[in-house]
């Protein structure tokens, strides 16, 4: 496949409706039973914004916010961001809150660890920035937030909100900004097509989630 075709595939998994979330003083005062019921945790909110700026250019703008809810290694996918030459991150930010909704920590990315591809025989350009949470009494809301900006990079993100069958969903947006003009081509896994705004050489494409309780398995 050419480098030009992966440019312009956007990988989607899972979609439904989108909805609007308002903290409340009890972090699990409005959560459904469903959604708690042997999750680890919930993913109370996410919005994934993706800008398209030209073929070579891109911007991505993630916040999301989890319930946590039991001590567990699967804490939220470990808050990690991969990074390469292509793909500068900034504004790390990890926001913690007790069960009352009272922000008892703070973080930014000084407080990120960072791991090397180059220890697989991967440029050193390549890695992984993460953040560990501390050893917190659950529950507690974790708000998680990140910017990347993209130069000639061969390949566009893949969403992938409900990735583990520990994880519920409470909602999740994906916003897809096209500003080249061109018709963005994407593949759908068990998903329908999204609301699409068009004006002038700008396309937005929105997709959402809500109410995904988590994969059990057999």
């Amino acid at each position: 496949m050419s480098r030009n075709l992966l440019k312009h595939f956007f990988f989607l998994i899972f979609i439904i409706l989108p909805s609007s979330i308002i903290f409340s003083q009890d972090i699990l005062e409005n959560i459904p039973d469903s959604l708690k019921n042997k999750s680890h945790y919930i993913l109370l909110n996410e919005d994934y914004i993706f800008t398209i700026e030209s073929v070579s250019k891109t911007f991505t703008e993630v916040t999301k916010n989890y319930i946590v809810l039991t001590k567990t290694k699967y804490i939220p996918e470990y808050l990690n961001v991969m990074y390469d030459k292509f793909n500068k991150i900034s504004k790390l930010k990890v926001r913690i809150y007790d069960k009352n909704n009272k922000q008892i920590k703070k973080y930014s990315g000084k407080d990120f660890s960072k791991f090397s591809m180059s220890y697989f025989g991967v440029s050193a350009d390549q890695g992984m920035k993460y953040f560990n949470i501390p050893d917190i009494d659950p529950p507690f809301r974790v708000e998680f937030s990140y910017k990347v900006k993209s130069i000639n990079s061969l390949f566009y993100p893949i969403w992938s909100p409900l990735s583990n069958q520990f994880k519920s969903i409470l909602n999740a947006n994906l916003t897809v900004i096209d500003e080249t003009g061109d018709n963005l081509r994407y593949k759908l896994y068990n998903i329908g097509e999204p609301i699409i705004i068009k004006e002038n050489d700008k396309t937005t494409y929105k997709w959402s989630i809500i109410n995904r309780k988590h994969v059990e398995f057999e």
